[in-house]
């Protein structure tokens, strides 16, 4: 009989005639799958910044921010544009996207929330924005949505097996 050396997440052997088969899900060693959220900022004011939610250019919802960072670049308001990577972060319940390497930033996350009195610069999803009212509704309904296009589910876990990418640009850039 033939070894046979595997890492699997799930393995069944049948042994037929003396003969091992090994079947099973996914090799372990493999690559994660990589998910892109891109996050297209469109409108800017004083007050706040809306924008598009994209998930492997497939538009989603919309998105909300704090106003554009402070002149004196003293006062954080919105992350700034740029490639991050990004993994799940469950706190007291809640599910969010936290955002790795922002500069001057600890926490920066994607999570639900209205208004940008509901973020210290973090990024809100939603599948309706009012740009005259700096605010985005249908905010769970959004994130569930991310999760689903992202993950697979409604409700990943932090080891769910995907390496998340999430692109800031402003439009006219």
């Amino acid at each position: 009989m033939q070894r046979v050396k595997v890492s699997l997440a799930f393995v069944a052997v049948l042994v037929l005639g003396g003969v091992a088969v090994v079947a099973g899900e996914a090799l372990a060693s493999e690559a994660p799958l990589t998910r892109t959220i891109e996050i297209r900022r469109s409108m800017t004011t004083s007050a706040c910044r809306t924008g598009y939610l994209l998930v492997d250019g497939m538009a989603i919802g919309y998105t909300l921010e704090p106003g554009a960072l402070a002149p004196d670049a003293t006062s954080l308001t919105s992350i700034p544009n740029g490639d991050y990577d990004a993994f799940i972060r469950v706190d007291k319940k809640k599910w969010r996207l936290e955002l790795k390497d922002v500069p001057r930033y600890k926490n920066a996350q994607i999570h639900i929330g209205n208004d940008p009195k509901d973020t210290a610069g973090c990024v809100l999803v939603g599948l309706k924005v009012s740009v005259d009212q700096c605010r985005v509704t249908d905010s769970a309904p959004a994130l569930k949505k991310l999760q689903e296009m992202v993950f697979g589910e409604t409700a990943p876990r932090p080891s769910t097996p995907v390496r998340v990418k999430v692109l800031i640009r402003d439009e006219s850039a």
